[in-house]
């Protein structure tokens, strides 16, 4: 056995004493002649260089197995991170110089096509994009077909509230020979002075649509808010403005309309059915005119007609909630742009609870209003919506909404209380109604 401490000693190359070293290798020479003797009877006289080529063949074996592991680990990692790439890789490999020199023979042969090639491509292209622009044109036909087909039946609804309308005015006629322009005075004696009416007589006598603002909201601010306020002053101003334009003097139609002055006055004791029939007759006709009309003009009618449908929504309001409904819903589908159509149909939805149909009307108002010009409809907007924000927790947005909203109404002076000499002035309005009323149809409509 091999002395374990001169073992360690050799290992650790310490120099071990000589004694020690004669048996170390004695000890290794006697172990060489035993493995000598071993190969030799085994093998035979040759039996080292057996013993060496064996031991090399399996080296490679070993190296060989080892190599092809690697190369299998390497390709299956460069496969998953790029398979296109070692795609691309292996048809490389399997190209050879026949298919190289086949491929430059053919060279030649397929630039000669290349112009018809590209000449077909073009020709296809302009295929595609003509399919899609007359996709598109059918696209926009059905959808105007489908616009048509609504707006038909909305005028539909709006042709039988004519026909109750008109059956009204002639139950009222027959109960009242006399014609309101013949004597108004008789139609208005018993008339109590209703905001409609008021806002006739205010405006009859040459107050200003912010004084008379000022003064509906005095005294009505419990039934009606400062938006309706505006919108039923406007309504009339602009009702009149149509008349005195000559807007209703419509030759198709087969049954005269009533005069501005008898629906005025019918207005005035409550009654809207003339102003609403006259309305009708004028949203008829631009209907029947967008018909015949393309592009911008027909915009530009349509756009008459929705303004003319706000008009009849507000007159409506006062008697019809759901022809009023109806109205503003028509004149945003003829005008998706008319800024007065969205705020109004908001304030139907808010009447209804349909509260969340309302704050996408509101924010049409905010999206497509100028803040100049529709000053008036973002400030209502801003109203509803900071009410509604309020309730969703949105403090900060709601709170700076409604300042915004508070702060054109005071600007406008809707808000501000009537002065001691004003408030006396709309008491003697309302005390001589008789008198006063008259004069005051008389002053704001030309008479035909």
């Amino acid at each position: 056995m091999l002395n374990s401490g001169l073992l360690h000693r050799v290992l650790s190359f310490q120099l071990p004493p000589e004694a020690e070293w004669h048996d170390f290798i004695s000890h290794f020479y006697s172990r060489y002649n035993r493995i000598h003797d071993l190969i030799m009877n085994e093998f035979g006289p040759n039996g080292f260089i057996v013993l060496f080529f064996f031991v090399v063949f399996l080296l490679i074996i070993v190296i060989i197995y080892v190599r092809f592991i690697v190369d299998t680990f390497k390709y299956g990692k460069q496969e998953e991170e790029d398979p296109e790439a070692e795609t691309d890789g292996l048809f490389y490999t399997l190209e050879t110089p026949e298919l190289t020199l086949a491929n430059d023979n053919n060279e030649n042969e397929n630039h000669i096509f290349d112009e018809e090639a590209q000449e077909k491509l073009q020709e296809e292209q302009e295929l595609s994009k003509n399919l899609v622009e007359a996709s598109k044109q059918t696209a926009d036909y059905l959808h105007l077909e489908e616009d048509y087909i609504a707006l038909k039946k909305k005028m539909q609804k709006h042709a039988k509230a004519e026909q109750r309308r008109r059956k009204m005015l002639e139950r009222r006629q027959r109960r009242n020979q006399k014609t309101p322009v013949e004597n108004i005075e008789e139609t208005v004696e018993t008339t109590v002075l209703n905001p409609i009416a008021a806002v006739i007589n205010l405006l009859g006598h040459g107050v200003s649509e912010q004084k008379a603002a000022q003064a509906l909201y005095y005294h009505y601010n419990a039934t009606m808010s400062e938006e309706d306020v505006l919108q039923t002053i406007r309504s009339i101003r602009n009702f009149i403005g149509l008349y005195n334009a000559g807007k209703f003097n419509i030759k198709s139609l087969k049954q005269p309309l009533p005069t501005a002055a008898e629906a005025i006055t019918h207005l005035a004791d409550g009654d809207s059915s003339s102003c609403l029939l006259m309305l009708q007759a004028l949203l008829n006709n631009y209907m029947k005119q967008a018909e015949n009309e393309e592009g911008i003009i027909r915009s530009l009618t349509y756009a008459l007609a929705a303004s003319c449908a706000c008009i009849m929504g507000n007159m409506a309001g006062f008697s019809d909630a759901e022809l009023a409904h109806n109205s503003f819903e028509l004149a945003t589908e003829l005008s998706p742009k008319n800024v007065d159509a969205w705020g109004r149909l908001g304030d139907m939805y808010m009447q209804k609870k349909s509260t969340s149909k309302a704050m996408i009307a509101y924010q049409n108002v905010l999206e497509i209003g100028d803040k100049i010009l529709y000053a008036q409809q973002i400030a209502n907007a801003k109203k509803n919506l900071s009410a509604y924000y309020f309730k969703q927790g949105m403090e900060a947005q709601a709170q700076q909404m409604q300042e915004e909203s508070s702060r054109f109404y005071q600007t406008y002076g809707i808000v501000t209380p009537l002065s001691q000499e004003e408030e006396f002035v709309y008491k003697t309005l309302q005390a001589d109604n008789k008198n006063m009323l008259p004069e005051a149809i008389k002053a704001i409509v030309t008479i035909r």
